[in-house]
């Protein structure tokens, strides 16, 4: 609405004609005469009072009970986020036990491992000083034929172990 309009509805501005604006409620006695409008206004706060009061009422109960819901859903939340959080710090214990003893158990094989190396570099070692000592001797040619078969043998057996460790499936500990 443009501002002198609202200004002549609420009273402030007469208008030029100065017929009133608003349609009269006559009483036949002429006492207490009204506009339509102000009769409309004075029901509508009526109206607005009853609801008001009706709203505080209601709104003070929603609102207790809403905090006392509020309360309960808080609790149960907590409960149930402490319970998610311990039940994954038991699933990361389990865990970090299970790669513990993986890594323990691969430590040994490894160990293993090596010390079997070590032994084949000195049987290669010893070998080598027997073949490069005893050439023309024909008794000691059939011992070192037997020793590089026994060598073979003790070569392929660990071919085999280190084989099954790279295929060990360490995730069944």
């Amino acid at each position: 609405m443009s501002g002198q309009l609202w200004a002549r509805l609420k009273g402030n501005i007469p208008t030029t004609n100065m017929e009133p604006i608003h349609t009269l409620v006559v009483d036949p006695s002429w006492t207490g005469a009204k506009y339509q409008d102000e009769l409309e206004k004075e029901s509508d706060e009526e109206e607005v009072l009853a609801a008001r009061d009706y709203m505080d009422e209601d709104s003070q109960d929603d609102a207790k009970e809403q905090h006392e819901e509020a309360a309960v859903s808080y609790t149960d939340l907590k409960a149930s986020i402490e319970e998610y959080y311990e039940e994954n710090i038991a699933h990361r214990d389990k865990t970090d036990q299970l790669i513990a003893s993986s890594i323990s158990s691969l430590d040994k094989r490894r160990s293993s491992i090596n010390d079997l190396y070590k032994g084949l570099n000195v049987i290669t070692e010893l070998l080598k000083d027997i073949n490069n000592s005893v050439k023309v001797d024909l008794a000691t040619n059939k011992k070192i034929d037997k020793a590089s078969k026994t060598f073979a043998k003790i070569s392929a057996q660990t071919t085999k172990i280190l084989s099954l460790v790279k295929t060990f499936d360490f995730s069944t500990l």
